[in-house]
């Protein structure tokens, strides 16, 4: 059986939609309020490996939402 550049190009690409789509869930968590919609639209865009790979650099390249404190009330008054 031989090795033909097909089935490496296939398993690049499907290698790169299981990489690509749980990286968006992980980084959209931090940087965005919807991480579920973010991470399904890196999966779809996985399929894709270059528009994949875009989209988490621009997830990347977001500044991360402030987190909520909660303020002590001895702090307060």
């Amino acid at each position: 059986m031989s090795i033909n550049a097909t089935i490496i190009g296939e398993l690049l690409a499907f290698s790169a939609l299981f990489i690509i789509g749980p990286m968006c869930y992980y980084y959209g968590r931090r940087k965005t309020q919807h991480p579920i919609a973010v991470g399904v639209l890196g999966v779809i865009l996985g399929f894709l490996p270059p528009l994949g790979f875009i989209f988490l650099a621009f997830i990347l390249l977001k500044n991360d939402i402030p987190k909520h404190t909660t303020v002590n009330s001895e702090e307060v008054a």
